[in-house]
């Protein structure tokens, strides 16, 4: 049993990973304005893990290469990809934003979320881990995918 807890302690420690990329860089900002928003709202600050960035990166890339519409099409096959990552029971959530604008993309990605119902009840929810991945089409549209993980 202790040995169990001591595993789940440390993998779930992992640093957030580098902003080497614009696209890094503004999954980070989406990250700490999402947390600013938890904290003021007395909600526990979600841990970033870089396996769960790379199942909402995968899901922006495919959206930003006309893959898949901006929509949550494939969600399941994302849970599923969470839940083999995780290796427990989980809950899974899903917020998406999408922009023209290469200004404020974070903040207005979060502030957006706030102002929707169902996006802010994502927000507000009883998670413990994030990942967040942000792809940028040619044309120059942004997709943001940020997952949200709790137990259930």
């Amino acid at each position: 049993m202790l040995l169990w807890l001591l595993t789940i302690v440390f993998s779930y420690s992992i640093p957030a990973p580098v902003q080497d990329t614009p696209e890094q860089k503004i999954a980070a900002e989406v990250w700490t304005y999402a947390n600013q928003y938890r904290t003021n709202h007395r909600l526990n600050a979600l841990k970033r893990q870089p396996e769960l960035d790379a199942i909402a990166l995968r899901h922006s890339k495919d959206m930003a290469e006309g893959k898949v519409p901006f929509s949550h099409n494939g969600f399941n096959g994302r849970v599923n990809a969470v839940k083999r990552f995780a290796k427990v029971p989980y809950s899974v959530g899903e917020n998406l934003y999408a922009t023209t604008s290469e200004y404020f993309v974070a903040s207005s990605a979060v502030k957006g979320w706030i102002e929707s119902p169902g996006h802010k009840q994502n927000l507000e929810g009883k998670w413990q881990f994030t990942g967040i991945g942000v792809a940028r089409s040619r044309q120059g549209e942004y997709f943001i995918t940020q997952l949200y993980v709790g137990k259930q």
